[in-house]
């Protein structure tokens, strides 16, 4: 999961901010990190991934709502 979750945000870097395909990247990552999210609930430790999860989420739906 982290290596496909690393692979998507190295793409994210190179695409065009707004492109269809940066918007289907955006959300494979977003499920890649919600998966993450809740599978680190069961794991104290990783409050961290967590939380930087969150973050991320939260700036995915920001993206998503304010590119068009």
């Amino acid at each position: 999961m982290m290596n496909g979750i690393k692979e998507d945000i190295k793409t994210l870097l190179t695409l065009e901010l707004g492109s269809p395909l940066f918007h289907e990247v955006v959300v494979n990552l977003s499920v890649r990190l919600k998966a993450l999210q809740v599978q680190s609930l069961w794991y104290p430790i990783n409050a961290l991934v967590v939380f930087i999860c969150q973050l991320f989420i939260a700036c995915e739906t920001f993206l998503l709502q304010n590119i068009h």
